[in-house]
């Protein structure tokens, strides 16, 4: 749904008594945040130096605290970019739109320009601003109307020109009310059916580990070598990665490749596919990494989680992965997608990894290519792969039936939010709810 389309359609709305269709910079204060500079890499002991919210601490409903870079912020500046309970703060770039309320008392926390903060001017509900905000995205509203550079931006302007339907402060109180009820029962629905697919992906990771670890029926065990990998089948062959595998960095001189990216949950999938996008997209993917089907992805930051696997598209991921790429006589890509993913594999990987905290922990090209690994012959390395997949079909099968069930679920929870920001939600009257209370 484009900008227009979304203008025709809530002109066209018999909206109920009371609402009306108001543009944001009516009801709502809309300030851009800070420019980044030199000092934005400050530190908390840097004079005038204080933590600022990026685009990716701001999530859908909720902003996370916990990596907070800092920059110098002058006394005007911090008169400025104040936050204070209350104030929702909107994506200006990225994943435009994307919104969360400040829910904090700190005062020590700022925000830089990738953000705007909206205060209202009177008593309409910042969380009413944000659900609308939330139905124009998931509409692609706000994309279809935004500012096109090398990535979608709102610039302020355009989100004060931006008109939405508006009840009075009683009516939104009680729709928000009924909304959330609703919601949380939807989120509560997706969390269990989550945590399903999460057993079902564990039990087959498990599987897919001893069978490409130990192979199947063979003539005895030897030590690999391998400190966590423990014994392997003794026809196996233990090699460094680099006898199979190479370093490519091919750069993209355009940025117009289909953009990757690399879960520990997912393994190697278009951004697009992504339900729920949390990572602050780049401004250009002009010099990321070019990638073939079956070259092997590594999330060098999150390598200690098993955040790798195989792509099966040409495509470009982020220059901070490592791309690289196997010697077909020798090793077959999907095998290897098993045995790096392992456990096992992984607590190698962890300790080769360079960093002072677990969670900053880097996997480098040169010490991954330095590790060994279990080398069947390529016969039955093709052989395990189709066995996983065999065995595993049964778990993959019930975790795509919890997929769609989810994806349904969130199409719910889009279409209430929707319905409850045009009036087409139903919700108690206030003399009932007084009665009930």
């Amino acid at each position: 749904m484009s900008t227009a389309a979304w203008l025709r359609a809530i002109n066209s709305l018999d909206l109920p008594d009371g609402w009306r269709l108001v543009s944001v910079g009516s009801r709502y204060n809309i300030q851009l945040g800070k420019m980044l500079n030199a000092d934005r890499a400050a530190q908390p002991d840097t004079p005038g130096a204080a933590p600022y919210l990026r685009n990716v601490n701001v999530q859908w409903g909720r902003i996370d605290t916990e990596d907070l870079k800092w920059m110098r912020f002058s006394p005007d500046d911090r008169a400025k970019y104040a936050l204070r309970r209350g104030d929702l703060l909107v994506c200006e770039g990225g994943e435009i739109g994307r919104c969360a309320v400040w829910d904090s008392d700190r005062e020590d926390c700022f925000f830089q320009k990738a953000l705007m903060r909206v205060r209202s001017r009177g008593v309409d509900r910042l969380d009413w601003l944000a659900r609308c905000m939330r139905a124009l995205a998931d509409g692609g509203a706000l994309s279809a109307g935004a500012e096109k550079s090398t990535i979608d931006h709102l610039p302020a302007e355009k989100l004060r020109a931006l008109r939405i339907p508006l009840p009075e402060s009683g009516q939104q109180r009680l729709i928000l009310r009924t909304l959330d009820a609703e919601t949380a029962q939807i989120d509560a629905l997706i969390g269990a059916r989550k945590r399903q697919s999460d057993l079902l992906a564990e039990r087959a990771a498990v599987a897919a580990s001893v069978l490409c670890l130990r192979g199947g029926e063979n003539d005895g065990y030897r030590s690999s070598g391998i400190g966590p990998v423990g014994d392997i089948p003794k026809q196996w062959r233990t090699l460094r990665n680099k006898v199979f595998l190479r370093e490519v960095a091919d750069l993209s001189t355009d940025g117009a490749e289909e953009l990757l990216t690399v879960s520990h949950l997912t393994g190697v999938t278009t951004r697009a596919e992504k339900t729920e996008v949390t990572m602050f997209k780049a401004e250009s993917t002009v010099g990321y990494k070019r990638c073939a089907p079956g070259d092997l992805i590594i999330n060098t930051m999150w390598a200690w989680m098993g955040a790798l696997g195989i792509a099966r598209q040409h495509g470009i991921v982020s220059p901070a992965y490592g791309v690289y790429r196997f010697d077909r006589e020798i090793a077959d890509p999907s095998y290897f997608e098993h045995v790096f993913r392992s456990s096992a594999y992984v607590a190698e990987m962890t300790r080769y990894s360079k960093g002072v905290w677990s969670s900053r922990l880097r996997l480098y090209p040169e010490a991954f290519l330095g590790l060994s690994a279990p080398v069947p012959p390529l016969r039955e390395q093709r052989r395990i792969v189709e066995t996983i997949r065999r065995q595993t079909k049964g778990d993959a099968d019930l975790r795509e039936g919890l997929r769609q069930s989810i994806d349904l679920l969130r199409e719910r929870r889009r279409a209430l939010i929707t319905a409850a920001v045009t009036g087409r939600l139903q919700v108690p009257s206030p003399t009932t709810e007084n009665a009930v209370a």
